[in-house]
């Protein structure tokens, strides 16, 4: 008999031991029973004889891998950060896999191919013809056999229908389509505005496509009036959401480097192939990013693997685009706006070894990359690189001590060091390499510091900000408008009696939401509908704080009604692919004024904007 510490997803600063009759390397999901109920773990450390004597031990329920998910390296990363970050091994190692690599055991599972394998010969016994079952029926019917792992693998095969619970991102999208049913009606008997719908619609290919291709040039009442004759039909269908691609024009950005860029590139590259943190330190706009891909690409054709970290998801497309062109289909993406499919897709090519280049925000640091060589953090002093729910840790540190478990280079980039980074390269643990200034001679910007102070007369923007954003957009410029808080403003006060729409909860006031015309509490996320009255009072006058984002866009369209306006917030944020559409229309000048908040303030890289 074996004894095996085991690390669940709980944050109990304890040590749990299971054990069993086989070998079972470390790094593998285990089911065990915990407190009456069952659960996911990973097997740890294994034990000849038991670790405690006296103590009647659990046995381990189920393997459900063969090979390790969490490799040796990343193992060890887990439990510095359980002692580092004062959290359990087994919160931080299941921080590090994708949600869908926990099995669903409330999930309904459906045999549906006509052929039954032998190895699936006792799994598919258990079903009723055609009926569904959930994994813990077919688990009380198969007890001492792998369901789970059967019922992942047979999935996988396409031998089983899984339905567990999905996120939104997950679900089918629901798409109107189009059905032709009579090609003989002449456009030339119609009105004009169906007369060019059916033009539209005859001159595809096939009898059936999506309403969304001809939405941009016809709207829906003549579309439906075309159905109304009979002429087509229009029916939803369910279809999978598609995994991102990545948009690049393939051309390869032609760059000069100058002598502080080419000398930084040979001091990084003389440390190649073993452990050393290297702070590139350089104005803004001094080309870091150009010293990134050299060395990059020197790793990559060694076979090596890169992890490139970014503060904000909102880099992304840009970073993408530009790496693409360099790097091609070896690069992979991770961040919190995949979808759960999504990262487990990712999660596999890396780990595989089909991605030698990762690029995202801080959980990207857990990438099961093989063979590590680099790890870059771009803007390491931003202080989102700080994890605030369970295991809290920082992405910066992390990357550093991975960087020293798997013998990998570190290079932390930035225009501003933190006070840690800055005090280690002082006493010699990192090595500094300085860009002093900007490629081309490039000058710096001008900054204009107003004072709101003396002439504030009620304006939310100064006259000279009035002045300078018209300028711009007289000149076809775009402009980049930073604000720091969300919503439309901070509070929502009585102006009769003073009272203050609280937060239940947290006893703190509530943001006001016009958008949504709610209160929220920013701090713990608890919402209702904003007052008509006042609950104490009855009074129908209310003063609002300090503006939001929210607020300013409102303002911006009054005073400038013509300007194309995106406002990127974590409130507007909530759609997929908003970044890369963001970025899209940016690119292609299809707004004028971007407004947002943290998330557009750092290492956007927009050619005609002029003003921020």
């Amino acid at each position: 008999m074996f004894y095996y510490e085991i690390y669940l997803p709980i944050n109990i600063l304890k040590e749990f031991y299971y054990c069993s009759p086989q070998e079972i390397p470390e790094g593998v999901r285990v089911l065990v029973s915990f407190n009456r109920k069952d659960m996911i773990g990973i097997c740890g450390t294994r034990f000849e004889s038991a670790p405690e004597k006296d103590i009647r031990y659990k046995q381990i329920i189920e393997v459900l891998d063969q090979q390790p998910l969490i490799d040796a390296q990343l193992m060890s990363l887990a439990k510095w950060m359980g002692e580092y970050y004062y959290c359990s091994t087994g919160t931080a190692c299941f921080a590090m896999l994708p949600a869908w690599l926990i099995p669903d055991i409330q999930a309904e599972v459906r045999w549906v191919a006509d052929n039954i394998p032998e190895k699936y010969k006792e799994l598919a016994n258990a079903f009723s013809e055609g009926q569904a079952q959930k994994v813990s029926e077919l688990r009380k019917k198969l007890k001492g056999k792998p369901v789970l792992q059967w019922v992942e693998k047979a999935t996988e095969e396409g031998y089983l229908e899984l339905n567990r619970k999905l996120s939104p991102k997950d679900k089918p999208k629901t798409v109107n389509y189009i059905h032709i049913i009579d090609k003989t009606v002449d456009p030339n008997s119609l009105p004009s505005k169906q007369k060019e719908a059916l033009q539209l619609i005859y001159a595809k290919s096939k009898e059936e496509f999506p309403l969304a291709e001809i939405s941009r040039d016809v709207s829906y009442s003549v579309v439906h009036a075309l159905e109304r004759k009979g002429i087509i039909s229009i029916f939803p269908r369910k279809i999978e959401r598609e995994f991102f691609r990545f948009e690049t024009s393939g051309l390869k950005k032609v760059v000069t480097l100058n002598e502080e860029q080419e000398r930084a590139i040979q001091e990084i590259l003389q440390h190649k192939g073993h452990f050393q943190v290297h702070l590139l330190y350089g104005i803004t706009g001094s080309g870091k990013t150009e010293v990134y891909i050299p060395i990059i690409r020197s790793y990559i054709q060694e076979g090596k693997g890169v992890i490139f970290l970014i503060p904000e998801i909102a880099l992304t497309p840009q970073m993408v685009e530009r790496f693409q062109a360099e790097f091609g289909d070896i690069l992979a993406i991770s961040h919190s706006q995949l979808s759960d499919r999504q990262r487990l897709e990712q999660w596999q090519r890396i780990a595989k070894g089909e991605c030698r280049l990762v690029i995202g925000a801080r959980s990207a640091i857990f990438s099961p990359m093989p063979n590590l060589g680099l790890i870059i953090v771009d803007e390491e002093h931003e202080q989102s690189y700080k994890q605030e729910n369970n295991p809290r840790y920082n992405g910066r540190d992390v990357a550093v001590m991975r960087g020293k478990i798997s013998d990998a280079q570190v290079i932390l980039g930035s225009a501003t060091p933190s006070l840690e980074s800055w005090y280690n390269q002082k006493k010699g643990k990192y090595l500094l390499h300085c860009l002093n200034s900007r490629p081309l001679d490039i000058k710096l910007p001008q900054v204009q510091i107003v004072s709101l102070c003396e002439d504030y007369s009620q304006q939310m923007f100064s006259d000279e900000l009035i002045s300078a954003i018209s300028f711009r957009l007289e000149r076809k410029e775009q402009v980049i408008l930073f604000q720091n808080r969300r919503g439309f403003s901070s509070y929502m006060q009585c102006l009769k009696c003073g009272e203050l729409i609280k937060c239940p909860n947290c006893d703190i006031s509530m943001y006001y939401h016009r958008d949504r015309e709610e209160m929220q509490c920013h701090y713990c996320g608890n919402t209702y509908p904003s007052p008509r009255k006042c609950p104490k009072c009855g009074s129908y006058s209310f003063v609002y704080g300090s503006p939001g984002t929210q607020k300013v866009e409102q303002t911006l369209r009054i005073l400038f009604p013509q300007a194309r306006i995106l406002r990127l917030d974590s409130d507007s944020a909530r759609q997929q692919d908003i970044y890369k559409i963001m970025f899209r229309r940016m690119k292609d000048k299809e707004v004028d004024i971007l407004l947002g908040t943290q998330m557009i303030s750092k290492g956007l890289d927009f050619p005609e904007v002029t003003l921020v």
